[in-house]
């Protein structure tokens, strides 16, 4: 998301895209860069061995490591990010909101050793915000999975500047889904019911 102000501007611009658009500062690539698209795998029989990344959370671009062990010896995976593709629903000249697919790409194919231990290295992609299933998975068979979220992060520039200078506002990481505010109720309402047992 892009807003600029200009001196003179008597409108807020805001340009809102579902598909990623990348930014010439960004070291992340977009998540469809990261290979190519892959079946979403499904558990058959259980969860096999186990998956962890490190860290668990930061913004597009952190340097991530994931590790697995308990799986079997000497077979190949597909390490796979899992988010979600968007587009408008637009028929005619009406409008209905949007849709949202899920979609996965691989990230790279991985050989456990003779322990059944693999382990990787990439950078978080540039993407939707908050929690994206990383997957061990041969075809269509999943076999672990873990997590790493995306934090939204939100730049300025240029920092500072005489009034009229255009300021171009950069966020990354909004997530797909609609933020649920819960209503609270007054703490004094609470702590009178509390008090006469009503």
């Amino acid at each position: 998301m892009r807003i600029c102000w200009g001196r003179f501007a008597r409108s807020v611009s805001v340009l809102l895209s579902l598909s990623r658009v990348p930014s010439p500062a960004a070291a992340a690539r977009l998540v469809a860069a990261l290979g190519p698209e892959v079946v979403i795998g499904e558990p058959s029989g259980g969860y096999v061995g186990r998956l962890i990344v490190a860290p668990e959370h930061g913004p597009t671009g952190t340097p991530l490591t994931v590790t697995a062990e308990g799986l079997p010896p000497g077979e190949e995976f597909q390490l796979v990010w899992r988010t979600v593709d968007g587009a408008w629903k637009v028929t005619d000249a009406e409008y209905r909101g949007r849709e949202y697919r899920a979609v996965a790409y691989e990230i790279a194919k991985l050989k456990t050793d003779q322990t059944g231990r693999l382990n990787a290295q990439f950078v978080a992609p540039e993407d939707f915000g908050f929690m994206h299933d990383i997957v061990l998975q041969q075809g269509g068979r999943l076999f672990t999975q873990t997590g790493f979220s995306i934090h939204m992060t939100v730049e300025i520039s240029p920092k500072s500047g005489p009034v009229g200078t255009p300021i171009t506002v950069e966020a990354k990481g909004i997530g797909w889904r609609p933020l649920v505010v819960r209503k609270r109720k007054p703490v004094a309402k609470e702590w009178a019911r509390s008090r006469h047992g009503r």
